[in-house]
């Protein structure tokens, strides 16, 4: 019996834990970082936390966390269908978090899931959008102040968009 009150109050730290949130500022927006949890406590998390805010418990949780988009991006054009078929599906990895990251990258996704409606395409339509992340990306090793590809259709930087998609496609001059 002397494990059971020691259990809980460990389950109720995780549980505290799970709402913390980091803010960091990153030039001129605030970027959300949620804390990374392993998949045991996301499981704890659902069971004692779920029915207490009386909540259902999840069968797929950890689908569920991976699709979470960060409090300071707009979902104003993101459908439910992209969350599901694409985001969900996507690799782990930094690309994706830029990805999740541009709001602007998420409504060309959904734009892309509404002519491409198909089970098959939402493949086409996620490596398109990772595309995009890594052509961000390398702007921004160009230059510093392209956060995101809004950014990247300013004309005065078409030089550094240039070079980056070079960079993207892998293009040498040399051969």
């Amino acid at each position: 019996m002397l494990h059971k009150p020691v259990k809980m109050r460990v389950q109720m730290e995780k549980c505290k834990l799970l709402a913390k949130r980091v803010v960091k500022e990153f030039g001129t927006e605030k970027i959300t970082a949620f804390l990374v949890v392993k998949r045991e406590w996301l499981s704890l998390h659902q069971k004692t936390c779920g029915p207490r805010h009386g909540r259902e418990k999840l069968r797929r949780a950890q689908s569920a966390a991976k699709m979470m988009i960060p409090e300071n991006v707009s979902t104003e054009g993101v459908t439910d269908n992209l969350r599901v078929k694409v985001l969900s599906r996507m690799q782990s990895d930094d690309i994706t978090a830029d990805v999740r990251r541009d709001s602007d990258i998420l409504v060309y996704g959904s734009r892309l899931m509404r002519s491409h409606p198909d089970e098959h395409q939402a493949l086409l339509v996620s490596q398109k959008m990772r595309d995009l992340a890594k052509l961000v990306r390398a702007a921004h090793k160009k230059d510093p102040s392209i956060l995101g590809i809004r950014q990247c259709i300013d004309p005065n930087k078409s030089d550094t968009v240039v070079a980056a998609v070079r960079i993207v496609a892998g293009y040498s001059e040399e051969t």
